[in-house]
């Protein structure tokens, strides 16, 4: 999942890979004076674009990334309740959970939700 500093979900995804292979750290530079930063950031080939859209609007922009297994991701639909507690009647398939819960986000796309997730929201953007 990544958050903006505007606490708005950007993108929900589920990843079949190893976290390292979705989100791969490159060198990075800052876009002024092209020097390498001290530390490499996380790259995301579909959120990219929208990455650099957004910070072109306003440099202040940042972005929390967060990663949870699917079995955590039951527990923690159980504690939140209803309506996204329903999800865990799919039981031990945190996949399908994980598959779900992507699918309603995406679907209540809001001024706090505007996800990124192309294939989802067939790249329509809300206005």
């Amino acid at each position: 999942m990544v958050a903006g500093n505007d606490f708005g979900i950007r993108y929900v995804g589920i990843s079949r890979n190893r976290l390292k292979d979705r989100w791969r750290t490159c060198p990075a530079y800052d876009a002024m004076t092209m020097t390498r930063l001290a530390r490499d950031q996380l790259f995301h080939s579909q959120c990219w674009k929208h990455i650099e859209r957004e910070i072109t609007a306003q440099l202040s922009t940042w972005y929390e990334v967060r990663a949870i297994t699917g079995h955590s991701l039951g527990t923690l639909l159980q504690r939140i309740g209803p309506p996204l507690s329903a999800f865990t009647a799919l039981g031990d398939d945190s996949e399908g959970i994980a598959a779900a819960v992507e699918r309603w986000l995406c679907n209540k796309q809001s001024e706090r939700l505007v996800p990124w997730n192309a294939a989802m929201t067939k790249g329509v953007m809300p206005l």
